[in-house]
């Protein structure tokens, strides 16, 4: 065991007993209590409790049901009631996906679910924007 003598404070390293002595200036070491460093091991399982609700934070603040997910896409996509080329339709889609992602930055879902109507203008402009 590794050991900082309180009087020198020179490292010791040799198995403790109840007559051990610092190697160095030869004062007895019993009666200090000696603890290892608990400062490392406490940051890590800060950071690690940190980390992981960060993560959380991060993964699942925006995510909306997929339910609703698809029903505003699909609305997006089907707004215009004629007849569409393919290609068009995949312009569109990709529109309606974009715009979507980018109203989703703007509104966590417990905001989409507080003010619908301020969503669906918010996405209405980026679909738009992204169309044309």
């Amino acid at each position: 065991m590794k050991i900082t003598c309180p009087e020198c404070q020179k490292d010791n390293e040799f198995i403790i007993n109840d007559e051990t002595k610092c190697q160095y200036c030869d004062k007895p070491l019993d009666g200090y209590t000696f603890i290892k460093p608990l400062i490392p091991a406490f940051m890590l399982v800060l950071l690690t409790i940190g980390g992981a609700r960060t993560y959380v934070h991060f993964t699942d603040e925006n995510r909306y049901p997929a339910k609703i997910e698809y029903a505003l896409i699909d609305q997006c996509i089907n707004s215009y009631n004629g007849i569409m080329k393919w290609n068009a339709m995949k312009k569109k889609r990709d529109a309606c996906i974009s715009a979507l992602e980018e109203t989703q930055d703007d509104f966590s879902y417990s905001d989409f679910k507080e003010n619908q109507r301020k969503f669906m203008a918010k996405f209405r402009q980026h679909a738009v924007a992204n169309i044309n």
